[in-house]
């Protein structure tokens, strides 16, 4: 549905519009923003406003405090446009594909998850990387070195907190 705005400044693309009882959120979502004039043509005057497209989903639930949901929603942007897009059916087959890898790699994180967070799941993935390495008689990259003794630090100072509890 196009949608005309009459403010100055251009529409912002996706923003909470409202946070619900039950936490839930809606969100507006607007795209193909343009600025259109207009040119009265009895009295000649120039008028400008905004057109484009726009969808509100209805009952989000992010997956963090309240106080974080406008960070929330700036992180997951596009995800959030893909989405009103597509309950609109106003998708290009770019954003079709788009979707689809995004839907892949929800369920990928659906399913490994279960056995282990975002953070193990990068840990695992450093190893095995490092380990590639060792195997193939490579030497392992300055960065990669970098980022796991970062890691184990980081690791080891978690386990020493625990420890003190």
């Amino acid at each position: 549905m196009t949608t005309q705005g009459t403010q100055e400044t251009e529409p912002v693309k996706v923003e909470k519009k409202r946070t619900n009882p039950d936490k839930s959120i809606d969100v507006v979502v607007r795209w193909d923003i343009s600025k259109v004039k207009e040119i009265d043509p009895e009295t000649g005057e120039e008028s400008k406003h905004w057109e484009y497209e726009r969808f509100v989903l209805e009952g989000l639930k992010p997956n963090c405090p309240e106080s974080e949901y406008d960070n929330w929603i700036q992180a997951n942007a596009r995800a959030l446009q893909l989405k009103a897009k597509a309950r609109a059916n106003n998708l290009t087959t770019e954003e079709m594909k788009e979707i689809i890898d995004l839907e892949t790699g929800d369920r990928i994180d659906s399913r490994i998850h279960a056995a282990a967070s975002q953070q193990e799941q990068i840990g695992i993935l450093r190893y095995a990387i490092t380990e590639l390495y060792n195997r193939l008689g490579e030497s392992v990259p300055t960065e990669l070195s970098e980022l796991n003794s970062i890691a184990n630090e980081e690791i080891s100072a978690g386990q020493d907190r625990k420890s003190n509890l």
